[in-house]
Order: structure tokens, then sequence, then C-alpha cells
């Protein structure tokens, strides 16, 4: 591996009393005040979940995505990950369920997965019902006309290049602030990139030695935790749940598809590379690589009238 700057790990040392502790979601987690003043949380990583949650919301930059920002860290000797708060005083952050529950009292809150209810349609509904609003602090190039279902649609095509299976209904949120609603920074997007295939598995697919076990075959199987109304069994493929959401969007398909189309393949490898080797092995750097990088070539496939890269 070329000599590159390796990301920082930061070392988290706050005292139990001063820990708030994070009862949404699976995982063991904790919000602290920072030197900064700034509320900040600390996710302690399950299998190689922290340097796909780092190496993600760089990607989600280079895509020109708000996200939120993410530090590989380290806490009473456990790996993990820490996040900036990305609200100001007086926010409320309204979760995906909430607002769906908001159009329909009989959604399903409780479950993350398998609730058939959280439909590609009901989200876009639910944004265009509640006049939600593109982030405020938007990079420079998103244009001034795009609201929270074209902000969202870039979420769903960044999904589908990384692999992200984790898109759920607590995992997308609105900012209420004032009388401004806002779709959020996305976030959590450690379950992708096929961080949690055994390292045995990802050599084997690398390979290539056994057709029916590949890296194609593993990235094309990646399902969102969103339905389409017509197949309540199964939710769709991460892919399919972008292509299915641009019909009703075609001009931010276009802007999104032609920021991947010019996204550096130099930089999402020289991201993976920045990672300590303590934190990633080079089987896994590889993996995600050849992941994004059939995922790329089937989303621009899809350019309609744009030809193939």
């Amino acid at each position: 591996m070329s000599e590159v700057d390796e990301f920082p790990i930061l070392e988290i040392d706050i005292r139990p009393e001063d820990r708030r502790e994070e009862q949404l979601g699976s995982k063991s987690k904790f919000w602290f005040t920072g030197s900064d003043e700034e509320a900040w949380l600390f996710k302690r990583g399950r299998q190689n979940e922290d340097w796909s949650e780092k190496v993600a919301a760089e990607l989600a930059g280079h895509l020109g995505l708000p996200h939120a920002t993410v530090q590989l860290a380290r806490c009473d000797d456990q790996a993990g990950v820490v996040s900036r708060s990305f609200l100001q005083k007086g926010d409320r952050l309204v979760h995906g369920n909430e607002l769906l529950l908001e159009l329909d009292t009989s959604y399903p809150m409780a479950g993350r997965f398998h609730t058939s209810e959280h439909t590609v349609e009901a989200v876009a509904g639910a944004l265009e019902r509640f006049h939600v609003a593109a982030w405020t602090e938007r990079p420079g190039d998103l244009p001034n006309s795009f609201d929270g279902q074209d902000l969202f649609l870039g979420y769903l095509l960044f999904d589908a290049w990384i692999g992200n299976s984790d898109r759920h209904h607590e995992n997308w949120a609105i900012v209420q602030r004032g009388e401004q609603r806002l779709l959020s920074p996305t976030y959590d997007h450690g379950s992708s990139m096929g961080r949690n295939e055994p390292e045995e598995r990802v050599k084997l697919r690398l390979a290539g030695t056994d057709p029916r076990v590949t890296v194609g075959i593993y990235a094309s199987k990646c399902r969102s935790a969103l339905y389409n109304p017509s197949n309540p069994e199964r939710p769709m493929l991460t892919v399919d749940a972008f292509l299915h959401a641009a019909q009703m969007r075609p001009t931010a398909r276009d802007y999104w598809l032609s920021r991947l189309a010019v996204s550096d393949d130099d930089f999402v490898w020289k991201t993976l590379q920045r990672v300590p080797d303590r934190r990633i092995s080079m089987s896994h750097r590889k993996f995600a690589y050849e992941n994004m990088m059939f995922n790329r070539g089937r989303l621009l496939a899809a350019r309609p009238g744009m030809g193939n890269d």
C-alpha cells in the first residue's frame, strides 16, 4: 500500500456520569459534550462497522451530499466512531417512522425491518405533504430548486453505490427548525460496502474462481429497507429503490447520476487506504472498492439517453 495520511483515531475519555445513553437503535452508544461544546455521539462498532461509517461519510461528501461528520474513535479500549450532532438549539429531530405515522395512524412504528408499509411512495408522499426542504447547509453546487424529495433521491443513489442496506425508517429524518421542515443530512451507513462479510468469504469472492461466489453476485443482492407497494413480501434491491424513486424526479435523477459519473475512483481507493491497518484488512479494502465499482457501473448503465461509462 502506498503512503497515505491515515485517518486519526480519537481517544474518548468521558466519565460515566457525563455520558447520556442513546436508546434509539441497536448499537451501544452515548452522547457527550466535546471540547468544542458541541454534542457528540460515540458508537461502539460491530464487525468492521467503524471503518465503513467513516469511509461512507467521506464518500457522501465526495458525491455532494450533506452528511453527518464522522471520526474514528476509541473509548474504554473499544473501537468505534464519533459523530457530531447536526442539530441547532431549538431543532427537533423527527424520524421517518414518526413522520409516516402522522400521515397514517396505522403505520407500524416499532420494527425497523420487514416493514412493508415503508415504501418509496410513502416516503415521497410524506416529504411532499409536509413540504420538506433540502438541508440548508448544502454543498455549493446543489441546485437551489432542489427540495427534500430531490435530496432523498441522492441518498438512495448513495445507498445503491455503497451497498447500504440500512435505510430503514429510523435512518432518515427531518429537522423541525421553527416553521421549516428540512431533510436531515444522511447518517448511519455502517451496514455498507460488504463490511460484515467474513474474511475468508471476501477472499473467495475476490478470487472469482467460483462463478457462484463473486463480488458482483454479492453486490447485486443488496436490499434496501424500502418496499415497492406491488411486492410487500420482500424489500427492494438498493439499485431498484433508486430507479423506482427516480421515475418521480427525472431532473434530480439526471443530476445525481451525473455526480456519480464524475466521481473519482482514485478518491474512493485512497479513502479506503486511509483507514488504519488495525481497523481494516487489505481484502476488505479491495472488496469494498470492487463492490462500489460494480454498483457504479450498474447505476450509470441505467442513465436514460446518456450512454454507458
